[in-house]
């Protein structure tokens, strides 16, 4: 079935986005069935709701777009995300894109983007790039669970040499909250010297852990 044969009786709406405002028309019932967020701005009797048309000036035009993609996909259930590679696993561009779902409250695209991840860890992961260390702990909270997902991997992956380069210090002091949960995750650790006794978070653990991680934090909080 067509996606215009199921949806051409749905009303539409417009998100302008980024500054170059950028429109996305979008199918109101999908939107603000993913999104609690969206769901209340359009059901709300504010100019959003009577005009269908939301402003998101704040946001990135091409996360928009790789979510207003997935949208449509995701029926009947959540699909995974395409990655240009394997470098980019954890890049910016799906941090942008987790940092979007949490902000709009998309539960099902933050479920995809942990399974992706869960995917790809399969064949190894390589470290997070520092920006998007900085990024995801910049704009989410304590008890994300892309936050403990970052902290899972570098324990992981990191090698003692690692934290005897002369930039990692500084870089910790940038984002030191993310520095207090990798010497917690440690402090677990039987032996911080033998990688190998660490084992694969990825396969001792399910992409659903992260998603009840989140939850239970935000109860508890």
């Amino acid at each position: 079935m067509s996606l215009q044969h199921e949806f051409g009786n749905i009303d539409t709406i417009t998100l302008i986005v980024g500054d170059a405002k950028i429109a996305f028309h979008v199918h109101e019932e999908l939107l603000c069935e993913a999104s609690s967020v969206f769901k209340a701005g359009f059901a709300s009797k504010f100019k959003e709701g009577s005009e269908k048309t939301m402003k998101l000036p704040e946001d990135d035009i091409d996360t928009v777009d790789i979510f207003v993609q997935w949208l449509y996909r995701q029926q009947p259930s959540p699909s995974t995300i395409e990655i240009p590679s394997l470098d980019d696993v954890i890049g910016m561009q799906l941090m942008r894109l987790f940092v979007f779902a949490d902000k709009y409250d998309v539960p099902n695209l933050k479920l995809s983007i942990y399974e992706n991840i869960f995917t790809a860890a399969k064949s190894g992961l390589r470290l997070p790039h520092a920006t998007a260390v900085e990024y995801v702990y910049s704009n989410t909270k304590m008890g994300s669970g892309i936050r403990a997902i970052l902290v899972d991997v570098f324990v992981w992956r990191v090698e003692q040499s690692w934290f005897e380069s002369p930039t990692v210090p500084s870089w910790l002091v940038k984002v030191p909250e993310f520095a207090s949960d990798m010497v917690i995750a440690f402090a677990k650790l039987p032996d911080l010297s033998d990688t190998r006794r660490r084992g694969n978070p990825f396969t001792l653990k399910t992409s659903k852990h992260y998603d009840d991680l989140e939850k239970a934090s935000k109860k508890s909080g």
